[in-house]
């Protein structure tokens, strides 16, 4: 994805689009393939290029299968309380440090 030729940046991306589409329930590993070869990193900065189509494949491919949004840990999500929220930096079911 380095490739200084747009058609060939686009096909790439085309071909990782789509095999993370028909992946069924492997996406999740297929993901993790691509995220441990420095994939993601690489589409992200595709996010900055010059040309449209390939910042438009590159955001809908990491919005598609790399966002993390809506899988927030609720836990670890502030509590509303009468006086406020209440922060906690330890889900009540986990232990912390012991020193």
């Amino acid at each position: 994805m380095n490739c200084k030729d747009t058609q060939v940046i686009q096909v790439v991306l085309d071909g990782l689009n789509n095999m993370l589409k028909m992946a069924g329930t492997e996406v999740e590993s297929l993901a993790a393939m691509v995220e441990e070869c420095e994939g993601l990193d690489k589409i992200e900065a595709l996010q900055n290029h010059e040309n449209v189509d390939i910042y438009k494949l590159a955001y809908e491919i990491i919005e598609q299968f790399f966002s993390d949004e809506g899988n927030e840990d609720t836990e670890l999500a502030p509590q509303a309380g009468e006086q406020g929220f209440e922060f906690s930096a330890v889900p009540d079911n986990q232990q912390g440090f012991n020193f």
